[in-house]
């Protein structure tokens, strides 16, 4: 049993994603076969995305503001199957998801059903994509 100490969001270390990174994630989630490049992630992209996944929702929707509508839906694809697929990835309600497609409703783009479907077809975290009620 392990023990660790809770932190609140204001004491969370915002870390900088580099664009060089974004545009990795953003073509992973692009390519045909995204499920079997997010189950063969790199340690490198491993140790890239661990304190990421964690980051605050505001982060995320900050730089979800600056891309187009693909490359957040390349993003979300990418993101539900690398934290599906990875154990030590997982984000629950701080998933990146739930900014992307917060982002994309604000914008009036909606994902549509066929979407969603995917999404949680493809997920076991229970908060993405609109993340928790309260």
């Amino acid at each position: 049993m392990s023990i660790a100490s809770w932190q609140p969001d204001s004491e969370k270390q915002t870390l900088a994603l580099t664009d060089d990174d974004l545009q990795n994630f953003i073509a992973l989630g692009a390519e045909d076969d995204v499920e079997k490049s997010t189950q063969n992630i790199s340690d490198d992209d491993l140790k890239t995305l661990q304190p990421l996944m964690s980051q605050p929702r505001k982060l995320w929707m900050t730089l979800a503001d600056t891309l187009s509508i693909q490359d957040l839906h390349n993003l979300i694809r990418f993101f539900t199957l690398v934290e599906a697929n990875n154990s030590s990835l997982e984000a629950g309600n701080d998933s990146p998801v739930i900014a992307f497609n917060k982002c994309l409703r604000k914008r009036g783009h909606a994902l549509d059903k066929e979407f969603l479907l995917w999404i949680k077809q493809h997920s076991s975290n229970q908060f993405i994509p609109n993340g928790s009620v309260l």
